[in-house]
């Protein structure tokens, strides 16, 4: 692959490129993982205080490695940090077309989700608003991420003067609160939040090098490498368990707040996605027509998947089927639990998110990836580019949606 073509690791430049299918491709794989783990990988069970979920990961044999891999959280904010890095636009415009995509599909969740928490409350029902605050739980992460989007134009500066310097002081950060956090016994409101703002915007920070890593293999395998190498470490030396999503009985959990395992994932899984990428653009140009569809809907699917799944678990309930044990009967039950929420959350996907065939207002400057996440100045196969102005050629215009 050429690398004279790659932008600079501190570049911004405000190019518009065309749609960048490698990131639609990662974008669309994260959000399934968590979408079908959700519907087919979770317990749930109905105590004197409401419903309480879980999964099966810690009971399975290596289902902490499985979670190494399967995690996806990393990904996302690191896709987000990448495209929010090639977005030029001024603090204001860019603010202000980053929430006119992520608010819409959210808005009517929240205005269902706040009039059943005053009905069920009304009523003296402490479970069924315990139910609902599980529709609204995937949320969490558009709080954290509309964070992110306040602070990206800070971050850009970051990244132009300090480059790797900015992710690395950012780690630091992370070790230094999450020890205090840690030793000191300090796990009040106030610290959780800053260990979720300051540990994704580290994840956030390391995915402004995207566009390096996936040429220069020999830093994606180091970044990989170390990645590995503190997982291990954190896990085993360290005070964290090793598996990658909440479990029962574990004094520790790195995802609640995330912690300092969550950057050494980060590494991991960011390097290793860029030692596969040229082949996986390869594969997501050839699915571009698909991937630009299945783009438009990830953002409503991620809103509503876990309303839908409520809506499925309590009716079960109800009805008296058991789904809190993982025996072999819970197993072999497993597709339909991934059939039944998704033919629940497609009507409601189609009655709050917007319509595949919709179109949005063009906007001078950067297309926009995010259904989503921000902006890219790629070339047509997915891969860091940059524009050949010698030969005058016209940026395309296409959207990023």
């Amino acid at each position: 692959m050429d690398t004279r073509a790659l932008p600079s690791s501190r570049a911004s430049d405000t190019l518009v490129g065309e749609r960048d299918h490698f990131i639609d491709l990662l974008r669309a794989v994260a959000f399934a993982v968590v979408v079908l783990w959700h519907w087919g990988l979770t317990t749930v069970s109905w105590t004197a205080t409401g419903p309480h979920v879980g999964n099966p990961a810690a009971d399975l044999p290596l289902g902490w490695l499985l979670t190494w891999v399967a995690q996806p959280m990393c990904v996302f904010f690191a896709v987000g940090g990448w495209l929010h890095s090639r977005d030029g636009r001024p603090a204001i415009a860019f603010w202000r077309a980053r929430l006119a995509r992520l608010l819409p599909p959210v808005l009517p969740l929240l205005a269902i989700a706040a009039a059943a928490w005053a009905i069920t409350g009304a009523f003296a029902q402490p479970g069924l608003q315990r139910a609902v605050v599980l529709a609204v739980s995937p949320l969490w992460f558009l709080g954290v991420y509309l964070v992110l989007i306040a602070l990206a134009p800070v971050a850009r500066v970051a990244h132009r003067r300090w480059g790797w310097t900015a992710v690395v002081a950012l780690a630091t950060s992370v070790a230094v609160v999450d020890w205090w956090r840690i030793a000191g016994g300090h796990e009040g409101l106030g610290a959780t939040l800053v260990m979720f703002v300051l540990t994704w915007a580290t994840v956030h920070q390391l995915g402004f090098h995207l566009g390096t890593l996936r040429v220069d293999r020999r830093r994606a395998a180091q970044l990989c490498g170390g990645g590995l190498a503190g997982l291990w470490v954190l896990s085993t030396v360290g005070p964290y368990p090793a598996i990658m999503v909440g479990t029962a009985g574990e004094a520790i959990s790195n995802m609640g707040p995330p912690n300092l395992m969550v950057v050494a994932l980060a590494c991991f899984q960011i390097g290793a996605v860029c030692l596969v990428a040229e082949r996986a653009a390869a594969f997501a140009d050839r699915h571009r027509s698909t991937l630009e569809v299945v783009a438009r809907w990830t953002m409503p699917t991620y809103v509503w998947h876990l309303t839908a799944f409520t809506v499925v678990a309590g009716v079960a309930l109800m009805l008296g089927v058991d789904n809190s044990t993982p025996d072999a009967a819970w197993w072999a039950v497993r597709p339909l639990w991934v059939v039944v929420p998704a033919a629940v959350c497609v009507p409601l996907c189609l009655l709050a998110g917007r319509r595949p065939s919709g179109s949005w207002p063009r906007v001078q400057g950067r297309g926009d990836q995010d259904s989503g996440v921000s902006t890219t100045s790629e070339n047509s196969r997915g891969r860091p580019g940059s524009l050949d102005r010698s030969a005058g050629r016209r940026p395309s215009r296409r959207m990023h949606t």
